[in-house]
C-alpha cells in the first residue's frame, strides 16, 4: 500500500458497499488515507482482518479509531499482533452495534476494554481470540464466561493470571464450545481437562499444548467424552506417553490433527494410531519424538490421507523419499540431515 493513496487505489476496485476488508503487507499509510479508506465503505463493512503487517501507519489504535466512526454494522474484528491497546477496543466496542468474532491475539489490552466489549457484546460473540493478552484477569475472564452464552470458539493460551477455579467456572457455563485453545497455562490439570469435556459435549479442536501438568488420564478423559474430537494438540507435555495414545487410537475415530511433539511418544504409539486411527488422520506432528522408519512407513501406509507428517528432531528417522513413495501426497517435514540414508548423496 502506497502511503496516502491507499483509499484512492480502492475507490474504483471496491464496490459501492463493500463487506470485508483486509490488509496485510509494509504500509506507511497516513491517518488521513485510513479516515477515507473506512469512510468509503458507507457503513457497510463486516469484517476487517489486518495479517502480516508492518509500519508505524497499520498500528492496531491507528486502524480501530476510524474504523469505529465508520463501521459500525462491523461483525468480525482480526488485529491479533498489531499492537491494539484499550483504547482502540473501547472505541470498536462502543461503536458496533454486534460484533461475532473478535481476535484480538497479542494485543495490550486490559481488564477495563475487556469488560465495555463482554457488556456491550457478550451475547453476539461466538468466537473471542485473546491469546497472550497477558494483563486479563481471572476475575474478568470469569466474568466473560457468564455473559457470553453462545461462544463457541475461546482462545485463552499463554495468560499467566488464569486460575483453576476461572477455568471451573468457564467449563460451567460455556458448555456450547467447538475449539479450546489453552496453551501453555500451568493450572491446567488431569480434572480440569476432565471438567472440559463432560460439560462441552460439542467440542472437537483442544489444544493442551506446553501444559505440563498433563497426563494420560487427560487423554484417556477425551477418549471417553470426547470421541468425536477432530483436532488435538499435546504438544510439549512431557509426561503423554502411549499408553494415551492407545485410549485416543482406540476410541477417537473422527481424529484429523494430532501434535504429539515433545512428548514420550514412541514407536508403539505410532503403530496404535496407524493400526486404529488411520481413516481421517491428515496431520500427525511427531517433532523431537523418537520413532523408527518403519513405524513411520506404517503410519504412511495405513494412513491414505495424511498429507503432513513433522519430523523434526526424530533420532531415527533417516528418508522422507521412502514414505513419499507409499504415500504420494505426502508432506514430510524435517531436519535436513535426516532427509537421507547415512551414505546416500543429500
Amino acid at each position: 500500500m502506497s502511503e496516502c493513496g491507499l483509499a484512492e487505489q480502492h475507490r474504483e476496485a471496491w464496490p459501492s458497499q463493500p463487506d470485508a476488508v483486509q490488509v496485510y503487507g509494509r504500509s506507511c499509510v497516513t491517518p488521513q488515507g485510513l479516515e477515507e479508506l473506512f469512510a468509503q465503505s458507507n457503513g457497510s463493512l463486516r469484517e476487517l482482518r489486518i495479517m502480516s503487517c508492518s509500519g508505524s501507519g497499520l498500528h492496531g489504535d491507528r486502524l480501530l479509531l476510524p474504523c469505529s466512526r465508520h463501521c459500525p454494522h462491523l461483525t468480525d474484528v482480526d488485529v491479533s499482533w498489531t499492537g491494539a491497546t484499550d483504547t482502540g477496543i473501547t472505541a470498536l466496542a462502543s461503536a458496533t452495534a454486534s460484533l461475532e468474532s473478535v481476535l484480538v491475539n497479542g494485543c495490550c489490552i486490559t481488564d477495563r476494554a475487556f469488560k465495555v466489549l463482554i457488556r456491550r457484546h457478550g451475547g453476539s460473540l461466538c468466537r473471542l481470540e485473546v491469546f497472550g493478552c497477558r494483563s486479563l484477569s481471572a476475575a474478568c475472564l470469569s466474568v466473560m464466561a457468564t455473559s457470553c452464552p453462545n461462544l463457541k470458539v475461546l482462545n485463552m493460551g499463554k495468560l499467566p493470571k488464569v486460575t483453576e477455579a476461572c477455568l471451573t467456572h468457564i467449563t460451567a457455563h460455556l458448555k456450547r464450545l467447538t475449539s479450546l485453545n489453552l496453551t501453555g497455562l500451568h493450572v491446567v490439570r488431569d480434572r480440569i481437562v476432565h471438567l472440559i469435556v463432560r460439560r462441552c459435549p460439542e467440542l472437537r479442536c483442544l489444544t493442551l499444548r506446553c501444559c505440563p501438568h498433563i497426563t494420560d488420564r487427560s487423554l484417556t478423559e477425551i477418549s471417553t467424552y470426547s470421541a468425536t474430537i477432530r483436532y488435538l494438540d499435546v504438544s510439549g507435555c512431557s509426561a503423554v506417553t502411549d499408553l494415551g495414545i492407545q485410549a485416543i487410537a482406540m476410541a477417537c475415530h473422527h481424529l484429523q490433527y494430532l501434535d504429539l511433539s515433545s512428548t514420550k511418544t514412541s514407536n508403539k504409539g505410532v503403530c496404535l494410531l496407524a493400526s486404529y486411527c488411520s481413516r481421517h488422520l491428515h496431520t500427525v506432528k511427531l517433532s523431537f519424538c523418537y520413532i523408527c522408519q518403519d513405524s513411520l512407513l506404517k503410519l504412511c501406509r495405513y494412513c491414505k490421507g495424511l498429507r503432513l507428517l513433522h519430523l523434526y528432531g526424530a533420532c531415527d528417522f533417516h528418508n522422507a523419499r521412502e514414505l513419499r513413495l507409499v504415500n504420494p501426497g505426502l508432506e514430510a517435514k524435517c531436519d535436513l540431515a535426516c532427509k537421507t540414508r547415512p551414505g546416500q548423496p543429500r
